[in-house]
């Protein structure tokens, strides 16, 4: 299916360096909360394909899981693109870009994506976006088509819809769009809009699909991102939220294996950026960000069933940040620092499925740090050079004698990870680059075994707009 879809788009792409005006994304910007946005959306979206699967008990974004270790984290704030990355990204119509970054001795995580933006009539825009993505929160292969109608004076209407192996997981929403002055987007939908039809009506073989799902609150869903400029300074904000749903969960076979399953989530962030220096050869920008997204989940199991089902976990996160981007010459230069809080609650008295076997409460404070400076040639190709220095600090407000800390540190170590990338690499044009990078240890972790070795990981880049 991706393969056709991906023929079918270049097939119809028209070939030109000039965005379609009909398919504008927000305005054109230094630093964005869009590539953010996109991520926690596509987690909202196709959760049968996050680890454990649409059950599992971090919820809908599994942002932990067991099998990560304490440099996670950092190998994915190195690999992927900066916020910065993002803005320049999705100023053009169309656009290819793939990151992969080593996590462990013999395993990537990786992340593709693809838009590109289709003229279907002179006032009927396709829009196209493909996410591959195999990292330790999610194995997904994702196509998002939205269809948009200019309706005049910078107004658009339309819907937009997912397209994957599941046919229960299939989402669906109106899209609303302005591009003038002030660039905006609000949308309203349904998740999992054939569920019922698909589990209550028709059901499937339990041959092929023995777990059945039934509804009883939908889940829907609204989002809505805005961007403002005000002279030299922009204001950006962007959120959704699907109130809770309710399941009803059996499988055909095992009458005693029944659930009622409660799900919900939430999640906003605001950037604002000022251009406070800017000139042909030099130029900074300053600006700050917050975000923060809470996700619970909730298994109960319905009078009558010995088999106990019941537990519930809550997840959330709340992000600032400030950065500063510049540019001399040839010299591209970005410094982030951020700290974020992070909280992991589970209670109940069924965890056979939870990655704790008990009820446990914990906060994590993460400070984040990021030095990059990047030399890129003015002429249109020509090899790239970089380096960057990037930090993570982990601590636990509460004594980290707790026997829930305790437990999770036996799978998921604490130590500071500091480590410095060189980069190089080559621009085919100021719009095609490929990037390769590699990392050395600054801390030598020393809480683990190989605590002499150096070599941290290595990642690549590759990007094309048009």
């Amino acid at each position: 299916m991706l393969a056709f879809v991906l023929g079918l788009i270049l097939g119809l792409t028209p070939v030109s360096s000039q965005p379609a005006a009909h398919l504008d994304t927000l305005r054109v910007r230094y630093a964005t909360l869009e590539g953010w946005d996109r991520r926690v959306r596509l987690a909202a979206w196709d959760r049968s394909h996050a680890a454990g699967g649409i059950y599992a008990d971090r919820g809908a974004m599994q942002r932990w899981t067991r099998a990560m270790d304490h440099e996670y984290d950092l190998d994915l704030f190195t690999a992927l693109p900066t916020p910065a990355d993002d803005a320049s990204f999705y100023a053009a119509p169309n656009g290819v870009r793939a990151s992969a970054g080593s996590i462990t001795t013999g395993h990537f995580a990786t992340e593709t994506e693809l838009q590109v933006a289709v003229p279907l009539a002179r006032r009927i825009g396709l829009g196209v976006r493909l996410v591959q993505q195999e990292d330790l929160s999610a194995r997904r292969g994702a196509v998002e088509l939205s269809y948009l109608v200019d309706v005049g004076k910078g107004h658009r209407v339309g819907a937009r819809h997912s397209l994957g192996e599941f046919k229960s997981d299939l989402d669906a929403e109106l899209v609303y769009r302005y591009t003038g002055r002030v660039a905006a987007e609000a949308t309203v939908g349904r998740l999992d809009v054939a569920n019922n039809l698909i589990h209550a009506t028709l059901v499937p073989s339990s041959y092929h699909d023995d777990t059945l799902r039934v509804y009883d609150t939908t889940p829907y869903w609204a989002t809505g991102r805005v961007s403002l400029p005000l002279g030299r300074v922009r204001v950006e904000a962007t959120g959704g939220a699907s109130p809770r749903s309710r399941a009803a969960v059996r499988s055909q076979t095992v009458p005693e294996a029944q659930f009622g399953y409660d799900s919900r989530f939430a999640y906003g962030g605001a950037l604002v950026e000022a251009e406070v220096a800017g000139g042909h050869t030099a130029g900074l920008v300053v600006g700050a960000l917050a975000s923060g997204l809470r996700t619970g989940t909730a298994r109960r199991t319905p009078p009558g069933i010995a088999a106990a089902a019941d537990y519930a976990a809550w997840q959330s996160e709340a992000h600032v940040g400030v950065f500063a981007l510049g540019r001399w010459h040839a010299l591209r230069m970005e410094a982030w620092w951020a700290h974020e809080r992070r909280t992991d609650r589970q209670d109940g008295r069924a965890f056979a499925g939870a990655a704790l076997n008990s009820a446990y409460s914990i906060d994590e404070r993460w400070t984040w740090t990021r030095l990059r400076a990047d030399w890129q040639p003015g002429r249109r190709r020509g090899p790239t050079l970089g380096a960057e220095f990037a930090q993570s600090l982990r601590s636990f407000p509460a004594p980290g004698d707790r026997l829930e800390v305790r437990q999770v540190l036996a799978f998921f170590p604490y130590g500071p990870s500091r480590r410095l990338t060189a980069r190089a690499g080559w621009r085919f044009s100021p719009a095609a680059e490929v990037v390769v990078g590699t990392s050395v240890d600054l801390d030598l972790d020393p809480f683990l075994e190989r605590s002499d070795r150096r070599y941290d990981g290595a990642h690549v880049r590759l990007r094309a707009t048009w």
